[in-house]
């Protein structure tokens, strides 16, 4: 709310402001290539190296893709029509955390389900495991008190606003989030495993 006031007050004023609100930025659509301390992958890195996952975990993600929100920005700032107003760069539709651990798995990733608690319990016994910054953010999304899981942002006027410019919102699907994970085995970030 107060990004919201914000906004408001900079357009009383009469400076121009366009505001672009992406949502989680994932990796290049194409390349892969992806920042590696955003939450969803520390989390999913952290199963990985636990050699398991919470069971029944209600999260989900709204991804959008780098190169997505690079070029939606530099597109939409040369449209004079666009000027002063407010573009959601979102996917319109939530990524859900047991639909990413399931694409893990059919990379080859062992990641049973476990209780949610013991896999805190996993987590915080390994100060080197990826998630283990993350402890206290999550413990309140297993107990469902966590701000993943059901915020989607309407990025239809940002679709009419790109109408035409060849520049399209991709889905993040199985492809895309492959392009991520493979980016990462090939910078070590992820070890390799044996896809099935």
């Amino acid at each position: 709310m107060g990004g919201r006031r914000a906004d408001r007050g900079r357009r009383a004023r009469s400076l121009p402001a366009t505001v672009y609100r992406p949502t989680r930025i994932a990796g290049h659509s194409r390349t892969g290539a992806c920042q590696r301390g955003e939450y969803l992958w520390l989390l999913l890195k952290g199963c990985v190296q636990a050699q398991a996952a919470p069971a029944g975990v209600d999260a989900a993600f709204d991804l959008v893709p780098v190169d997505y929100v690079s070029d939606a920005i530099v597109t939409l700032s040369r449209q004079p029509a666009a000027a002063g107003r407010t573009f959601h760069l979102a996917a319109g539709r939530l990524l859900r955390l047991d639909t990413a651990l399931g694409w893990l798995r059919s990379r080859g990733y062992a990641l049973p389900e476990v209780d949610p608690g013991e896999w805190l319990d996993r987590i915080g016994a390994d100060a080197g495991n990826a998630a283990f910054p993350l402890l206290g953010t999550l413990a309140a999304e297993l107990t469902g008190a966590g701000s993943e899981g059901g915020l989607v942002f309407d990025p239809s006027a940002t679709d009419a606003a790109l109408a035409g410019s060849g520049v399209s919102r991709p889905e993040v699907d199985e492809a895309l989030f492959g392009a991520c994970v493979g980016y990462f085995i090939r910078t070590g970030w992820l070890p390799e495993t044996v896809e099935r």
